[in-house]
């Protein structure tokens, strides 16, 4: 295991001497957040973005500390005193950066730049909400700069350099006037090293289905497809690590930390057919007591490579569920029926994996009909696990049906803010609510779920379920 472990620690950008700047990367508190149009499941889940920029940092002789604030539990006053002594601060609106659901209710995050902004001169912002509004992250943070889109060769030039002009994909203010360097090209993830866990609490961190010693792995980055409406900043072709790359890090985790359970982070962790029969291949052969979770979509799976994954320890995966309309697709199409998407998920149960299902609400068609038409497809589909939410029309991401950038147009949301969240459509925001309230209710007690899940579930896993069930209420 040293061996392997060492073998995938090499300098991974030339061109830099060590040196003993010290530097403090955080991601803030979430926790107290809420969105306006209910509850959601506050994952305690490793921020894997700054995972791999400490272990960029690291590579290069930085002093690097990572906090965790999600997972420590502290205030911002209590970050800041932590950060008295470090040379540059970077901190984080999104713990995994291209991920598609970021909070937007940013008021925790920028509490915290405030308290650490006011002990530390040089702070830096990442994250989703920078990359779409940088200007105006700007101006409600103070920040040095803000870094735009990934951000692991970006942190690592900021700290070899004070000449913001030479830093390419960051956006920030000289002498009155805001300036946006060149965006940055996307990043080769085969050049980044295994994350930095052990700057981690990794003790802490837990899955709401698979449960503890839990962390999170990266395979690929995915471009615009018909789920993944990625920010600007983001978009690029798919990329894909190195299965050997992946399989490293999978036995450094399990091997140094205990790793039992982990995620797959991604939408569309099938994509690449061959690459996971491959990596399956490599978890088999190593026979791991280790379990995990994925994200794809319905098309993107069939009987071969369930068997695979079911032998390599997949235990549950996520899908997307487009509600829409039940139309004949055309020739040629890869979107799929309700049955046929029924048949997909039933062949995961026979294999004995669990199915989670996002069933999206359309913020413009929402009425009591429409939910009612949503639930019989949940029932028909009968996911082990089914989660209701209002589709969130993030600006940039070129949503279907709400085009161009939405921040700031008047009298089209309930709320006000730097980042919108609950666009109006048929029904006021209580009665919104009250929609997604009821079908949690009638999803879940049904006599026929409930039976079904005490005679195939253990007591664990519907402890677990039964808390998860309470979050959304």
């Amino acid at each position: 295991m040293q061996a392997e472990v060492a073998a995938s620690w090499k300098p991974w950008l030339p061109g830099a001497s060590p040196n003993i700047m010290k530097i403090l990367l955080v991601n803030p508190q979430q926790i107290y957040s809420r969105r306006k149009w209910g509850r959601s499941y506050h994952r305690i889940w490793p921020p894997l973005c700054l995972a791999n920029c400490a272990a960029v940092l690291e590579q290069q002789g930085y002093e690097v500390k990572l906090i965790d604030v999600q997972a420590e539990d502290l205030s911002p006053d209590e970050v800041a005193r932590k950060a008295v002594g470090f040379n540059k601060v970077f901190i984080t609106s999104t713990s995994v950066d291209r991920w598609y659901c970021p909070y937007l209710d940013i008021q925790p995050f920028l509490s915290t730049v405030k308290s650490v902004g006011s002990v530390v001169e040089q702070v830096f912002v990442l994250g989703a909400h920078g990359t779409l509004n940088p200007k105006e992250m700007l101006n409600l943070t103070g920040a040095r700069a803000i870094v735009r889109g990934e951000p692991e060769e970006t942190v690592l030039d900021l700290c070899r350099t004070d000449n913001l002009l030479k830093v390419k994909g960051i956006t920030f203010r000289e002498e009155g006037e805001v300036i946006s360097n060149e965006t940055r090209r996307p990043l080769d993830l085969a050049s980044l090293p295994i994350p930095a866990f052990h700057l981690l609490a990794m003790e802490k961190y837990r899955h709401e289905v698979l449960g503890l010693n839990f962390t999170l792995f990266e395979a690929s980055r995915e471009g615009v497809s018909r789920y993944a409406f990625p920010f600007d900043g983001y978009r690029s072709r798919t990329r894909r690590k190195p299965v050997e790359n992946t399989l490293r890090e999978i036995h450094y985790a399990v091997a140094k930390f205990g790793i039992k359970t982990a995620y797959f982070i991604g939408p569309e962790f099938t994509g690449a057919r061959d690459q996971v029969l491959k990596l399956c291949d490599g978890l088999i052969q190593r026979d791991y007591d280790f379990h995990w979770a994925c994200q794809t979509r319905p098309e993107l799976i069939d009987k071969e490579l369930l068997q695979k994954m079911k032998r390599a320890g997949c235990r549950l995966i996520y899908f997307v569920i487009d509600a829409g309309n039940d139309k004949v697709p055309e020739a040629g199409s890869r979107e799929m029926t309700s049955r046929q998407i029924e048949d997909k998920i039933k062949s995961v149960h026979t294999l004995g994996i669990e199915s989670a299902c996002f069933f999206m609400v359309d913020f413009l068609k929402a009425t009591g009909e429409e939910m009612e038409r949503i639930l019989r497809l949940a029932r028909r589909i009968n996911p082990t696990y089914a989660f209701f939410h209002v589709t969130v029309p993030y600006s940039g991401t070129g949503f279907p049906g709400f085009p161009g950038r939405i921040n700031g147009s008047s009298g089209r949301f309930f709320d006000e803010g730097p980042f919108l969240e609950i666009p109006r459509g048929h029904l006021t925001l209580e009665e919104l609510k009250r929609l997604i309230h009821r079908a949690y209710w009638s999803y879940y007690l049904r006599p026929t779920y409930i039976c079904s899940r005490l005679i195939r579930g253990n007591l664990q896993s519907l402890t677990r379920q039964l808390h998860l069930f309470r979050t959304f209420l």
